[in-house]
């Protein structure tokens, strides 16, 4: 995961998430794990694979980027 901001967070939080550029954004919360992060997203979804991007949003209703990364199993 890569922070916009520089600054890791220690607690999860939720974040709108969208892993491909056409799919719909997602709820989720995030979780680090290590030096990378872990995502659940509000409902299951099958649209991801390893190797995609994972863009993440503001929770509030602004289109501010805090992180992404790269999908890995």
């Amino acid at each position: 995961m890569h922070y916009v901001s520089g600054d890791i967070p220690t607690e999860p939080f939720e974040a709108r998430v969208r892993v491909r550029y056409k799919a719909p954004e997602e709820t989720a919360l995030v979780t680090l794990l290590g030096e990378s992060g872990a995502c659940d997203t509000r409902t299951p979804t099958t649209c991801h694979h390893t190797g995609q991007a994972a863009v993440f949003y503001s929770d509030e209703d602004d289109d501010e980027v805090l992180c992404g990364g790269i999908i890995e199993e």
